[in-house]
């Protein structure tokens, strides 16, 4: 029977479990992937004392006064770093629609072990590479969200070698497209239901004509009446997650371009 809602797929088995547990588990994720396309995953590992600095410090920074945040503005529109503001960003557009600014708030990385080498500094890498935009405040940001970003970066690497399992292919087969890759994520904040979202994602020439991966994880509650004036709202569970999008396709997501062949 076809899926027909997403699931929640225990990933602990390719961390512990022997062959044929990890195989069982590519093969979860290859119908999951040819059928759904989106899944939620648990067993990764990310250890939830992590994720809890990263809600605290990003929330500490998100209050901070609008002037203190400014100061480490996005540069520029092909640099995704630094503070975007409420309204900066119509992400309708993209589609070709129009609408007023997005009532959110982000605070965007990129990679944080870059090296001062060709790969990383040639005209070809663009502004993939671009420094990234530290605030002052609150003190031990910068930390957290490195060693947050390399957990991640490395999770991306683990769900990228049970791809290609699921694909039939050497399990390394993506290694070395997605060893040093442009992936960035972002903390967000809404303006009526604060959501902290942190996405990584890993892009190659050899993987769009394959595969597509977003990882987004993260926590989500209610709003918070200090947060905008609404003294009617009220807090409802929150929910840690951790979501992975993913497609076994020979065509990338339209925000990707066309595929190129491996």
């Amino acid at each position: 029977m076809t899926m027909t809602a997403v699931p929640v797929i225990d990933i602990s088995p390719w961390r512990g479990g022997d062959a044929a547990a990890r195989r069982a588990l590519a093969a979860e994720v290859d119908r999951t992937c040819r059928e759904i396309g989106f899944m939620v995953i648990s067993g990764h590992g990310v250890d939830p004392d992590l994720i809890a600095a990263v809600e605290t410090v990003s929330r500490t920074f998100f209050d901070l006064p609008l002037e203190e945040k400014m100061r480490i503005v996005r540069p520029a529109p092909d640099v995704t770093r630094g503070y975007m503001p409420m309204k900066a960003e119509v992400l309708v557009r993209s589609r070709g629609g129009g609408a007023p600014g997005d009532l959110n708030e982000s605070l965007m990385i990129g990679p944080v072990d870059v090296l001062d080498t060709t790969y990383y500094t040639a005209p070809e890498a663009g502004r993939h590479f671009a420094k990234n935009l530290w605030p002052a405040r609150p003190v031990g940001l910068r930390s957290v969200y490195e060693s947050y970003y390399r957990v991640m970066d490395a999770l991306a690497i683990d769900l990228m070698r049970l791809f290609a399992l699921a694909l039939g292919l050497p399990e390394r087969y993506f290694d070395s497209s997605v060893d040093r890759s442009i992936s960035r994520w972002v903390g967000s904040r809404a303006r009526r239901t604060l959501v902290v979202i942190w996405t990584i994602i890993v892009l190659s020439k050899r993987l769009l004509s394959r595969s597509f991966c977003t990882i987004n994880a993260g926590r989500r509650d209610a709003p918070r009446p200090e947060a905008n004036g609404d003294k009617t709202n009220t807090t409802s569970p929150r929910r840690t997650f951790i979501g992975v999008s993913a497609r076994r396709t020979g065509h990338s997501p339209p925000c990707l371009g066309r595929p190129t062949p491996p």
